[in-house]
């Protein structure tokens, strides 16, 4: 429709002609159309979304729970490796005291490497953290009161002889803060 002003200022209507009308009528009618398409798709997309919503909700569901299940599971397996770390502590700790018996009735550290199959370098190694751990028998000290008579200089109570410093012109290596002498080098 188009409007024109009357005289007093006031607008007054006019009749199109009839192919702008039915023009008119077909664009009114394609834009009613389109918001109805419009107002549908809307409402598919809301209950899209809603539905979005709540799969994600249960989505946020099932990743807490497996979040606890895995953290027990975490917390259960800590429970088995320690639980069997302790057992074999004590297990090697038992193993251990059979190479010190049997390396204080005379076996070598060679010999018990040998026999268990258990390299020279660990069977050593335990035999030190066994010797470690346990307290050394008390002995009184060896002074000039309680040395029996007739021990000759340079020998301990034991009977083994002490080595002397001065006893040959043999070269000193040092290894491991330990001095060997030797005869030959």
């Amino acid at each position: 429709m188009s409007t024109t002003t009357t005289g007093r200022g006031q607008p007054r209507r006019t009749r199109r002609p009839p192919a702008e009308q039915q023009r008119l009528e077909r664009l009114t009618a394609a834009r009613d159309q389109l918001d109805a398409a419009a107002a549908e798709r809307r409402r598919r997309e809301d209950e899209a979304l809603a539905g979005y919503a709540a799969t994600a909700g249960e989505a946020d569901e099932v990743i807490a729970a497996r979040d606890v299940a895995l953290a027990d599971l975490d917390r259960q397996r800590q429970a088995v490796i320690d639980g069997a770390a302790a057992k074999l502590a004590d297990i090697d700790a038992r193993k251990t005291a059979v190479l010190a018996v049997l390396n204080e009735l005379g076996r070598s550290a060679d010999e018990l490497s040998a026999l268990f199959e258990i390299p020279v370098k660990k069977v050593r190694a335990l035999l030190r953290t066994q010797r470690r751990s346990t307290p050394a028998p008390t002995e009184p000290a060896a002074t000039s009161d309680n040395k029996p008579s007739g021990t000759p200089p340079g020998s301990s109570r034991t009977g083994r002889r002490v080595p002397r410093r001065s006893r040959s012109p043999a070269r000193t290596c040092w290894s491991r803060h330990t001095v060997f002498r030797s005869r030959r080098w």
